[in-house]
């Protein structure tokens, strides 16, 4: 059963991957500069199959991310955080690798992927301010009421 805080998360997740879905599909018109003038005045075609590559495995990041992150749950959610951005690092430095000379579909992906590290740590270190600020208060109260 869901939640509707779970349900406005995944509307959140599907409304990322369409954004996300837009920079690919404006990548594509980009010109490739790392390809070899082989036609002087022949303009490529339009890379639909790394596009439409591209779109389904940021689907299929999305929907990891939110499912191991699970942002519904408070319960622990530091750690699920903290195991996310070490995989989505781990993943991201497997783009940087082989990013050099690929077309600029490939290169939004590794931009897409670099702010979702960002946004990871940031919300990362937020869920832990939080969780101390909470328990900071209530060591507080508790130590008012003893005296």
């Amino acid at each position: 059963m869901t939640t509707s805080l779970s349900r406005s998360s995944w509307i959140a997740a599907i409304l990322v991957w369409a954004i996300v879905a837009a920079v690919y599909i404006h990548a594509g018109f980009q010109p490739d500069h790392g390809r070899p003038r082989l036609f002087d005045g022949i303009e490529p075609p339009y890379p639909i199959r790394a596009v439409s590559v591209l779109c389904v495995v940021s689907a299929i990041e999305i929907a990891m991310v939110c499912a191991m992150v699970r942002p519904w749950r408070s319960h622990r959610r530091w750690r699920r955080l903290l195991l996310t951005t070490v995989l989505m690092l781990a993943w991201s430095v497997y783009w940087v690798l082989i990013a050099m000379h690929q077309p600029p579909a490939q290169g939004a992906h590794l931009l897409w992927l670099l702010a979702l590290d960002a946004c990871l740590l940031i919300a990362m270190f937020a869920d832990v301010a939080a969780c101390l600020f909470k328990r900071l208060y209530r060591w507080r109260a508790a130590r008012r009421t003893a005296v």
